[in-house]
Formats: C-alpha cells, structure tokens, sequence
C-alpha cells in the first residue's frame, strides 16, 4: 500500500529517494515471475506486467500505479491495475474497480554474508530461516507472522532448532526505530 498510487495521494507514500531500509534490502515486483500467483502478461487494466525495483538497497525506487493514480500524478503506468481483494471471492472479481497492488513480491538475495556469518555476527539470537505470511496491514505497516523454521544462535553458532511463536513489528518506521526493513 505504501508504495502505491493510493498511499501517494493520501500523502503516505515516502518518495522515491527517501530512505526507508537497510542497504542490504533490495524488493522488486515482479508481474513475470514463474509460478507466481499474481503473474499475468498484462494487469487487470491490460497493461503489460514486468518486474520493477520497489527498494533498491534501502531506498524507494518506484511506486506502482494503477491507470486512475497514474493519471492523476503525470505518471506512466506500472502494470499494477489489480483487483485484488481480500473479502470479495474470485468469482466477484469484476464487482471492484482495479487499484494499484503489488503481483509478487520478491526480496533479492544480499551480500551480507553466508549464513554462518551472519550467525557469527549476530553473535546470540535467533536466525529465522521460514516465516509463515505475516498478514502485514495496508495502511499501519504492521505485521506479525508465524515462525516456521527458526534456530537459536549461541555464541555465534547455529544451535537448537525452533519452531512456532511469532514474529511482528512495522515494516518501515521512523529513522533510528526498529523496523523489519531497517533493523530486524
């Protein structure tokens, strides 16, 4: 939502530029990929679908338009005219009008470091290797999903694993706050 033509208009869309991760963190939306559930060649407006940057390395790069938003901006259409929608059932696809949302959402592999790395720098913790989808609400950010596959790092290694319990917080908050995309 925030990274839509909606939020946009609501004033609650931070701008492309504007920092809102970790530079590791890179999100794009992908219409194309293989198997996805929301790959489709064109959008529900018949707009070609393609992947696009969302965040690049921490920072907005795009927001995603739907033929209405885009042309109340001056912008070029995305590819992102869906009617998607949790309430109504497929069958009353056609009963809502089209808005921008994301097709699939793809978080692009970083360079952080090897897993074992990444354990020996987080020193104690938990590693979290499957999260169950985390419901993340539109328009707060918030989000709490279930741990699928976790383990419990001691002293820099990869110990015990765990399984169960949640994992919630905001997606994007405020600089120096913890955020999912900033500091989890």
């Amino acid at each position: 939502f925030r990274l839509g033509g909606v939020a946009e208009l609501r004033k609650m869309a931070p701008a492309p530029g504007t920092a809102i991760g970790n530079p590791l963190v890179t999100i794009h939306d992908d219409g194309l990929l293989p198997l996805g559930l929301g790959s489709a060649p064109f959008d529900d407006e018949g707009v070609p679908q393609s992947r696009k940057a969302l965040i690049e390395k921490g920072v907005v790069a795009s927001t995603m338009y739907d033929l209405l938003h885009a042309s109340a901006f001056g912008k070029s259409l995305t590819g992102n005219g869906r009617r998607d929608s949790a309430i109504f059932q497929p069958w009353a696809h056609f009963e809502i009008s089209p808005g921008p949302s994301a097709t699939n959402l793809v978080v692009a592999s970083g360079d952080g470091g090897s897993e074992a790395e990444l354990m020996e720098a987080a020193g104690e913790g938990i590693y979290l290797d499957q999260l169950g989808y985390a419901f993340p609400d539109a328009i707060s950010g918030a989000f709490g999903g279930e741990v699928r596959i976790a383990y419990r790092i001691h002293h820099g290694k990869k110990g015990e694993a765990l399984r169960g319990g949640t994992v919630g917080g905001v997606v994007f908050g405020p600089p120096g706050e913890p955020s999912l995309l900033a500091s989890v």
